[in-house]
């Protein structure tokens, strides 16, 4: 992969990315900003066609790597490289998992519905993973809420390490290990 250049104007830029470089935004808006931007400096050229470039948001870019490197057997999690075969899981699939822990935990008779717990917890699994904050036993996680998070929590980590899981939330974790590690190189 090429190392991003010092872009300090839309020349730069232009160069960069007809050179095939992969440029990687904030976010999605931006990367069809991007896009569009790209589009109208070819047509300004005279170009009536021209090879599409790459584009994209974080999150995609590091899905596609994790992708690539599962196919390989190249992600390291935590607790050991994960198998060839894993599976990443997307934010559907992640939101259906943890409404399947809460609707058969100990704590649904205390609830009107799972949906809306099951997107606070997997906010809150997510807030946890970004800051690197170790979910552990202790007397914060006794009782009431925490207690429940706690339960769930435990039983996502479990499930995912179990079926070869990777979810959103320690994707760039896993991903930094693996390119630490040299696995692989990032794939263009």
């Amino acid at each position: 992969m090429k190392t991003i250049p010092h872009l300090t104007d839309n020349k730069s830029l232009l160069r960069f990315l007809e050179e095939k470089g992969v440029l990687i935004t904030a976010n999605r808006r931006m990367a069809r900003s991007t896009l569009e931007w790209y589009a109208r400096a070819q047509i300004e050229k005279g170009l009536k066609a021209w090879e599409t470039p790459s584009i994209l948001p974080l999150s995609a870019w590091m899905e596609k790597c994790a992708q690539n490197l599962l196919c390989l057997g190249g992600l390291v999690a935590e607790n050991g490289p994960v198998k060839t075969g894993g599976l990443l899981l997307s934010q559907h699939q992640e939101r259906i998992v943890w409404e399947e822990i809460i609707a058969d935990s100990a704590y649904k008779d205390r609830l009107f519905s799972v949906s809306g717990p099951a997107l606070r917890a997997s906010a809150a699994w997510k807030l946890a993973n970004e800051w690197g904050i170790v979910l552990k036993p202790g007397p914060l996680w006794e009782s009431g809420d925490p207690a429940a998070f706690m339960d769930w929590a435990g039983t996502f980590d479990r499930l995912c390490t179990e079926k070869n899981w990777i979810d959103q939330a320690r994707l760039p974790l896993v991903l930094g290990r693996s390119f630490s590690k040299g696995l692989l190189d990032v794939p263009e």
